[in-house]
């Protein structure tokens, strides 16, 4: 099997095929919100370990949890990475 391929998606002895996960996760920058993320990968583990090395606020990355994550649709001709993200929904108090 082509290495490269094998870096990609592995679970077990197979390659997973990617996919679009909805990533849910809260984090306080001064106040707690909430923020969904679109991110290609092939597991739900490795959609999550994508964002947070490559999260878009290192400041607040320390305070960042994931609430949900969830299968949207397949996306196999898609490299991994993060395609979407939402505005922040802050909490009420």
């Amino acid at each position: 099997m082509n290495t490269a391929m094998q870096s990609r998606g592995e679970i077990g002895d197979e390659v997973g095929a990617m996919k679009k996960w909805n990533v849910l996760v809260s984090a306080n920058d001064g106040r707690a919100f909430y923020q969904n993320f679109h991110v290609i990968e092939a597991a739900p583990e490795a959609a999550f370990k994508w964002l947070m090395d490559n999260f878009p606020y290192p400041r607040i990355k320390p305070t960042v949890q994931l609430q949900q994550i969830e299968e949207m649709e397949p996306a196999e001709l898609f490299l991994p990475g993060i395609v979407y993200k939402s505005g922040k929904a802050y909490f009420n108090k």
